[in-house]
């Protein structure tokens, strides 16, 4: 996976069908429990929002971006140097380590999707 194409989509440049060619192949088994990411680094800071975080729900949800590719997603963005959001709000820091390990928080469903959703951009009642 390559960060740059990950900020391209969050951007609007690519569709999350690039996105998820780009994924494909970029985690490979390393034991029966364990799993490697191949990433390859942007050089620029980039701030990740709610709103992208929601982009790639809703490419979830209407079935553009398989639901199992957010746990490369979220273990990209925690691990990258490169990407960030605002220490005001944790949120999408929170929603990135519940998508990077589904195996302890929430499977990636997409009813769970939604769930994430919701959390990230809750409806006012």
């Amino acid at each position: 996976m390559r960060e740059a194409v990950l900020a391209g989509f969050f951007m609007g440049r690519l569709t999350a069908k690039e996105l998820a060619d780009d994924l494909r192949g970029s985690q490979r088994s390393v034991s029966a429990t364990h799993a490697a990411v191949e990433i390859e680094d942007m050089t620029t800071p980039f701030l990740v929002t709610r709103g992208m975080a929601i982009a790639l729900c809703d490419a979830v949800l209407i079935r553009e971006l398989p639901p199992e590719d957010l746990q490369t997603i979220g273990f990209a963005l925690l691990a990258s140097q490169y990407f960030y959001w605002k220490e005001e709000d944790d949120e999408p820091a929170e929603t990135f380590y519940d998508w990077s390990a589904p195996e302890i928080n929430l499977p990636l469903t997409y009813e769970n999707i939604r769930i994430f959703r919701d959390r990230l951009f809750p409806n006012p009642c």
